[in-house]
Order: C-alpha cells, then structure tokens, then sequence
C-alpha cells in the first residue's frame, strides 16, 4: 500500500507528529472548523497529529496530510474512515467508509479540496477496492457540496441529530472515472 499519492499540485502523504503546527492553522480557526466540531486547542492537536502518526501500520483508513508539493508544507487534511457512528445510526446507513476533507482557512478557494478528494477517492476505489464511498456535509456549508458535486457524488438524503442537520451523498464503485492527477 502507498504511503503517499502526488496530484499536479498536492503530496497527500502520512502526518509527521511535527506537522502539528501546520494543522493546527486549520483546527484551531473558528471559521475552517465550524461545521466539524469546533476549535482544538494546540494541545489536542498536538496530540491528535501523534496518534495519527502513530497508528498508519494498523489501519488502511485513516488521515492523510494534504501538502504543497513543493514546499511540503500542510493545507489541510483528508481521508477515507469509518462515518460516525452517530451519523450511521441518524442515517440508518450502517457502517460505511467516509470520504472526508478541511482546509486551513487561508487555503480554500483554490479547488484543493476537490483535488485530494479525487486522489482519495481514487485511492479507494482503485486500491482498497471499495465498493462505494459516502460522505456527509453540514447543509450550511454549500463550499463543501459543490465539491461533492464535481466528485460526481450523488445526494441520497438527510439526517439531523444533536441539532445539526447534514447531506448525505453517495459515490458507488464505477460510477465515475477518478484521476488522481486531476484537480478539475
């Protein structure tokens, strides 16, 4: 298995424990966290990015650093992973593997959520062999629908629970052909 996956623009590659401080640009912003789960302090990011780092030779699913190719500094974050299982259970969905992505806020507008989307995705289908991926999104926040809409990911329904609403989408396997290398 791959350890990292270059787009023309991006490295998505394993979290190193000292990208704490590149992530916590992102998690620790009201804005960029708004619709997922709120602000960490440095200490919690801090110790989320070693865990992260920690656990990649015990799962295939799991976050992935989202750099600058030429600089490997992080923008952000991606993955593939379990949906909740609250929103599983809100959903009805069972359990289901999630396509997930957040920016630090300095970096959206630049189609970079959409590029390391597709290289996941393309990751899943192509070599995790799944046969479909989901993912959700807070119904405030159409800057991440419209990026499941290029993805070509389908809306199925909604779920509220704990006062939030969310869109549930849905990509099955050879629905779409993915190009890692695209950032369309």
């Amino acid at each position: 298995m791959a350890d990292s996956w270059q787009t023309s623009r991006l490295l998505i590659r394993r979290f190193r424990e000292s990208d704490w401080q590149d992530l916590h640009e992102l998690q620790g912003d009201p804005d960029a966290t708004r619709f997922v789960g709120g602000v960490w302090t440095p200490e919690k990011t801090r110790e989320v990015t070693k865990r992260i780092a920690a656990s990649y030779e015990s799962k295939k699913l799991e976050w992935f650093a989202v750099a600058d190719r030429t600089t490997d500094r992080v923008l952000g974050a991606c993955w593939l992973g379990t949906l909740n299982p609250k929103w599983a259970d809100a959903l009805n969905c069972g359990s289901q593997v999630e396509l997930g992505y957040r920016f630090a806020r300095r970096h959206w507008g630049q189609s970079y959520a959409t590029e390391a989307a597709r290289a996941m995705l393309a990751r899943g289908f192509n070599e995790l062999a799944l046969s479909r991926t989901v993912a959700i999104v807070e119904v405030r926040n159409p800057a991440s629908k419209r990026v499941l809409q290029k993805l070509g990911m389908k809306y199925v329904t909604y779920a509220q629970r704990d006062g939030v609403r969310i869109n549930y989408y849905v990509l099955e396997a050879g629905e779409v052909r993915l190009h890692a290398n695209s950032n369309e």
